[in-house]
């Protein structure tokens, strides 16, 4: 993972993604609401755009049949989602156009990619390369705080769009400055980011004001201790990939509960109150569960939680229970969680049980601070698959 740059020699290190090479040949019609795009890859390194002509072209792939492609060198690009046949073009004319792709004898797909706030309150590090990082924070549907390596800049804000492009992929859209001493080319001021929170990968290429070409990126994210007052009074503000506050995922807002994945704790019943010279911060207990249900969730071999002991197997809880399966005690300074799960077939009950203790614990202290006294785990049964 890294930067490519084309015709230069700095920065090219050994995580670098290869430029792909498997559009070419192929010709793409892309079908907007009222419009049609023709997209032909003459091979791995020119394209035939029906609204510019012939042009310079480059492709990174970042997951099974989604592709990221440059079109020139005035800030056109295309995601490309062969597996549901989806596009998503970016023209600086023109703007976005989400389209569905052509394919003889079948019907258009119903779905388009779209705007999405689902990354909205949520920040990560990601890495270009070794030496070189940028930390971002999207705090708001149109603006994310931004700093780059190799010295911590003070966070700027920057215009910024995000689109859903399939389930934890988005695509980023940037128009940051690059500061003077970092290791992006001055000059550079739009940068497209296609997002993996799955697997925490990234590709995607910055544009030139002086028309130069494109640098193709990609890299990885991982997590950072961000200052919680760069993300605004969002409640998803997150170190990592779900709200250490209310649990909720990138692209799974309604996961949570019934309003929509946001956690209201006006209609919680109990808070934990933390006191200092500039107030209390409360923090419901409902929240505290749902950071326990949402961690618990994420162990592998657990299937889901279990609620009510004697009742059927759909009991499990589903998208809109996630809390439940879960009971907490609350002391002065610490935490006892009673958690009842289902695990799946073929899991290592004990492990899985451990597990879940050390996803509680660590999830409860990086939420709350509390220490965690007690983690008492409840395998309540085996979730198998009915035929």
């Amino acid at each position: 993972m890294g930067i490519v740059f084309d015709d230069r020699t700095p920065a090219i290190d050994q995580y670098s993604f290869p430029l792909c090479s498997e559009l070419s040949g192929r010709e793409l019609i892309l079908v907007a609401p009222k419009k049609k795009y023709t997209l032909k890859f003459e091979d791995d390194t020119l394209l035939t755009f029906s609204e510019s002509g012939t042009a310079g072209c480059r492709c990174l792939k970042l997951a099974d049949q989604l592709y990221f492609v440059t079109i020139g060198q005035n800030s056109t690009v295309a995601v490309i989602d062969l597996k549901e046949r989806l596009a998503t073009l970016v023209m600086p004319d023109m703007g976005y156009a989400f389209c569905a792709i052509e394919q003889d004898w079948k019907a258009l797909p119903e779905t388009r990619h779209c705007e999405t706030d689902e990354l909205v309150g949520t920040g990560l590090r990601w890495n270009f390369g070794s030496e070189f990082y940028s930390k971002q924070v999207y705090f708001s549907v149109d603006r994310c705080r931004m700093t780059w390596s190799p010295e911590n800049y003070r966070f700027d804000n920057f215009p910024a769009r995000y689109t859903r492009i399939r389930e934890k992929v988005y695509l980023v859209d940037i128009n940051a400055r690059v500061p003077a001493g970092s290791y992006v080319p001055r000059g550079y001021d739009r940068f497209f980011m296609l997002q993996d929170y799955d697997k925490l990968l990234f590709v995607g290429a910055a544009f030139s004001i002086d028309d130069a070409a494109p640098l193709m990126l990609s890299g990885f994210g991982e997590t950072d201790d961000l200052d919680p007052t760069l993300f605004g009074d969002d409640c998803r503000r997150s170190h990592f990939l779900f709200c250490r506050t209310c649990g909720i995922l990138p692209g799974k807002r309604q996961s949570i509960n019934d309003s929509g994945g946001v956690c209201d704790m006006s209609e919680s019943r109990d808070y934990i109150t933390f006191q200092d010279d500039r107030g209390n911060i409360n923090i419901s207990d409902e929240v505290v569960t749902v950071v326990i249900a949402g961690a618990v969730l994420e162990v592998d071999g657990v299937s889901g939680l279990y609620t009510v002991p004697g009742k059927d197997i759909t009991d499990l809880v589903g998208k809109k229970n996630v809390s439940k399966g879960v009971k907490l005690l609350i002391e002065e300074n610490s935490i006892t969680a009673d958690v009842s799960i289902m695990v799946e077939p073929g899991a290592s009950i004990s492990k899985v049980g451990e597990a879940v203790q050390d996803a509680v614990a660590d999830s409860v202290e990086v939420a709350t601070g509390l220490r965690v006294k007690a983690v008492n785990v409840h395998v309540c049964g085996i979730a198998f698959k009915k035929k």
